[in-house]
């Protein structure tokens, strides 16, 4: 019995090797962000994100180089994000975003909010993505509000407010940390 050749074994791998090297090339080109997230030991100054590390107010901090949020923890893991949620009236929590320190959250719009950064302003959506602000503007300013004692953890730095969503014009309700000092 003989077989009959298809090819060169180098075509019939042609497809596998294009598509590993557009993989690799679609990380390559992912856009980066540096933030700065909460140091929470000794270890990150190894993690290959990790730019710098120094002391905070409040602890100590890393400037990151990251492509997405990770999801939210405080004081767990190496590497902490602050976390701001959304509440309905009631206080129940309806959304939730991981973000970096040093932030002032300055409008929302769908899943995303927009966080001013130093030197940057970012869209964080709920499930971690960032992207730039395109082209920067003025938004509606957050009207400041007592925190309803069901959204109140135990912080110094908890403030509440109420956004206006700038696509669909509906009013929703956020808790947040200010800046430490």
């Amino acid at each position: 019995m003989t077989r009959k050749r298809r090819g060169p074994i180098s075509t019939l791998l042609k497809p596998t090797g294009h598509a590993l090297a557009a993989l690799m090339l679609a990380a390559a080109d992912a856009e980066t962000f540096e933030v700065t997230l909460w140091a929470n030991d000794d270890s990150v100054d190894s993690l290959p994100e990790v730019i710098s590390s120094s002391s905070h107010p409040c602890g100590a901090a890393a400037v990151v180089r990251l492509s997405a949020m990770p999801s939210y923890r405080r004081d767990e893991g190496a590497l902490g994000t602050e976390l701001i949620v959304e509440t309905g009236v009631d206080g129940r929590e309806v959304g939730r975003w991981s973000v970096p320190l040093e932030y002032e959250p300055i409008a929302i719009k769908g899943s995303e909010i927009l966080l001013d950064l130093p030197r940057q302003r970012l869209w964080i959506g709920t499930g971690g993505s960032i992207r730039r602000e395109g082209e920067s503007r003025h938004y509606p300013a957050l009207a400041a509000l007592e925190c309803p004692a069901a959204v109140l953890e135990d912080s110094a730095y908890a403030q509440c407010a109420a956004m206006t969503d700038v696509g669909d014009g509906r009013r929703r309700l956020i808790r947040y940390e200010a800046p430490c000092t």
